[in-house]
């Protein structure tokens, strides 16, 4: 190896080093930082994660658990619950969900979820045109994590939490023993 070159090696090894990056490259493909701010056509904002070998019938095939949203970093259930629960169920559904064998799904912020909808369809579930997920049910509500301000005197109502209406689409603040869908999410904000 010559001077010059020895000093190149040397100095994208720094440069790396520098940057947080290790010399060698890691392997998959490459994301753009997460930006709340950017705004991704949807066939390269939605990618499909967490597959699963599934079998049906001595049929076997790989199966997408989860949708990784580039503008925000996070990663959704592909085909949320169609069961529907009080907020304290919704949120232990959420922590108790495993996908390909990962954990910590949690029930999204009213932010995070809000962040899905698409404000340019006029009908059906408000999500953006060509999106990858399954069974999202337009004509109801989903929980999210969100604490509502809202406080009633009554201990039967419990407390108040943000649904978000994927028809309307609209927020509303709903008593924790009503009755809705969780669609959890991993990553971004606790």
């Amino acid at each position: 190896m010559n001077r010059s070159s020895s000093v190149t090696t040397i100095l994208v090894v720094v440069g790396c080093l520098l940057a947080g990056a290790s010399p060698s490259s890691a392997q998959g493909p490459y994301y753009a930082v997460p930006a709340w701010d950017q705004k991704l056509p949807t066939n390269t904002r939605f990618v499909l994660v967490f597959f699963e070998e599934v079998c049906v019938n001595n049929l076997c095939g790989q199966v997408a658990r989860g949708v990784l949203d580039r503008e925000t970093g996070l990663v959704w259930e592909r085909s949320p619950s169609s069961t529907l629960n009080v907020w304290r169920e919704a949120l232990r559904q959420c922590a108790d969900t495993a996908h390909a064998n990962r954990m910590g799904w949690r029930l999204p912020t009213v932010d995070e979820l809000a962040s899905l909808l698409d404000p340019s369809i006029v009908s059906g579930a408000r999500l953006p045109p060509g999106h990858p997920f399954l069974n999202v049910s337009s004509a109801s509500f989903y929980w999210t994590a969100t604490q509502s301000g809202i406080t009633i005197s009554d201990p039967a109502l419990g407390s108040f939490h943000y649904v978000i209406d994927l028809d309307t689409p609209g927020v509303g603040s709903v008593s924790d023993p009503q009755q809705h869908f969780a669609w959890c999410v991993r990553g971004g904000a606790k």
